[in-house]
């Protein structure tokens, strides 16, 4: 989700910005088409497609710019070692390979050369010095990028059809919560008031739940992409802003995620929304 809104608001500055993308293609290019099909700038690419095509790259001989998002000592442990194809990682994007076959005429990276300053955005530089110091791994924070950004640039059409056809297949009553939460993560049920509960993690394609989420009474969130989903909608006045608990401590033993989903949904924090330690 936090990807949205930067992308949308570096199309300001390029003709096109492609996402490269290293793993897993075919599920993420379900999400990012849902993300970016308002967005004809943005179109998709992945790591085997480039790998096997990268001689007849389309904009070989345009002004290209590289953008890598994670951080740089991820460059030398990406996806690739000799001939072998490593995805232990899971979640680098192979940025080696990519600049042994393209020279951007710019690569910007966290830390290194952010792209906040090649756009001479204002920026709080505490924040990027506490950010750099922390590694919280806000890649937002760490491009020097204004989490404003993230706010004001977040553009998603919502799939009516869709979630009207999930909403109604339920028979929800009148009065129900939200919840989402999956093996060991859990919401704290004390702070649930509805006698009827949905759970998000056991529903459909992630897209079609937002009526869902609308219409309930209450929502009942941990640490995770959901609750990142959620607060994008109701920070832009997408949809309703009903309650939210958000369990802010579900997923303590996994402090890498757990602090930067909280710093995400907390800047600006809503008023509707509590958070359960």
């Amino acid at each position: 989700m936090i990807v949205n809104g930067i992308v949308n608001f570096l199309t300001n500055f390029y003709d096109q910005i492609i996402l490269f993308m290293d793993y897993n293609f075919e599920n993420k290019q379900k999400v990012y088409s849902k993300l970016f099909g308002h967005n004809s700038k943005v179109t998709l690419m992945s790591y085997d497609y480039f790998m096997i095509n990268g001689s007849n790259f389309n904009h070989s001989k345009d002004e290209v710019d590289f953008l890598y998002f994670l951080q740089p000592e991820h460059w030398a442990s990406s996806c690739q070692m000799g001939d072998t194809l490593l995805v232990e990682r899971g979640y680098t994007i192979c940025g080696t390979d990519f600049l042994k076959r393209i020279t951007p005429k710019n690569i910007f990276s966290s830390f290194i050369n952010p792209i906040g300053d090649h756009l001479n955005l204002r920026y709080d530089e505490s924040k990027y010095i506490k950010y750099i110091l922390d590694d919280v791994g806000c890649l937002s924070l760490r491009s020097k990028i204004p989490t404003e950004v993230l706010h004001n640039n977040f553009n998603y059409e919502r799939c009516y059809e869709d979630e009207d056809k999930l909403f109604n297949s339920l028979n929800l009553p009148d009065e129900y919560s939200v919840i989402c939460e999956y093996g060991d993560y859990k919401v704290n049920r004390d702070y649930i008031t509805c006698d009827h509960i949905i759970n998000l993690h056991k529903l459909s394609n992630y897209f079609d739940i937002v009526k869902v989420i609308e219409e309930a009474t209450e929502i009942h969130l941990i640490p995770n992409s959901i609750s990142a989903f959620i607060y994008f909608l109701q920070v832009t006045f997408k949809i309703k802003k009903k309650k939210v608990f958000y369990n802010m401590n579900a997923r303590i033993e996994d402090d890498f995620v757990t602090v930067f989903y909280n710093n995400l949904v907390s800047n600006p924090k809503l008023n509707n929304w509590s958070f359960i330690e």
